[in-house]
Formats: structure tokens, sequence, C-alpha cells
């Protein structure tokens, strides 16, 4: 949604909305630069707490479980996947707008954006090395498995 208002008149760089119903008129780029800010500070705060206390009844209670807390687990990362395409997005548009833009504020705000969004990226690392991404779950199953392998490799179980 941020991008399409970023995209849309940029001919225009305002943006009108209502607050308290007052009609007000803000600088389109720095608006989405401070929507931009506020979702990532509220991304930061996404931590799901998971408890089980009920006892285990039945291999579909069991499956229905791990489904559960799976989507608690990895529902954040598949949403902020999908927050850093549309990031992509909108500094591919912002480059654009860059190289046709004349008005030398309308420069600096866009170079701004970018550098903010350059800083503060979504791509973040587990001890970096596990992308935190919708391959999450993979790659921990992947780590699982090599675990697994060089315990039985150590104890000579095969």
């Amino acid at each position: 949604m941020l991008r399409i208002r970023l995209e849309e008149n940029p001919e225009h760089n305002y943006y009108l909305y209502v607050k308290d119903c007052k009609t007000i008129k803000e600088n389109k780029l720095k608006f989405c630069l401070y929507l931009y800010r506020s979702i990532a500070d509220l991304v930061d705060l996404i931590s799901p707490e998971l408890q089980v206390s009920e006892p285990m009844e039945s291999l579909g209670y069991v499956i229905m479980n791990l489904m559960q807390i799976s989507l608690l687990l990895f529902s954040p990362f598949v949403i902020v996947d999908f927050y850093s395409a549309e990031v992509e997005k909108m500094r591919l548009f912002l480059f654009h707008r860059l190289i046709d833009q004349d008005n030398s504020e309308d420069k600096e705000d866009i170079e701004m954006f970018l550098r903010y969004t350059d800083i503060r990226t979504f791509k973040y690392r587990i001890f970096r090395v596990i992308p935190i991404n919708m391959f999450l779950p993979l790659e921990m199953i992947n780590i699982c498995i090599n675990y697994v392998i060089v315990l039985i490799n150590f104890t000579h179980l095969y």
C-alpha cells in the first residue's frame, strides 16, 4: 500500500490526507518515510510466544499442534520477506524518479529515503548465517539433518 501511494501521481510531490477533520497537505516522500519507519519499528516487535499446556491425545492433535506452532513461528518471517520485496519495488521506483527529477529539494528527499532504506534493510540473519525469510523452515530442517549426520559419524552408529 505504501508503494502504491508513493507511485501514484509522480508529478505531484505532496500527499493530502485527513486528520482530526482537517485536510493536511504534506510532502509525500517525508510522509512515506515516516510510515516506513513506523512499520519497521512495528516489525521489530514481532515475537510470538508459544505455550503448549494441553496433553497429547492423538496423532491428529499432534499434527494440528505442530502446524499451529510452525504458523506462529514462521508467519512473521514470511510477512517480513513480502515486505522486503515491496521495499525493493519502492526503491526501484524512487531510483527512476531520481533520474527524472529536476527539483533539488525532491532529489534530496528521495536520496534520504533511499539511504534510510539502505541502512535499515529487512534482510536479517541469525548468527550471520541463517537468513530470516520464508525459507527459514527449510534452513532449520537442513541444519538439523546436518547435525544428525555429524552425530552419527562421531558416534559410529552406522
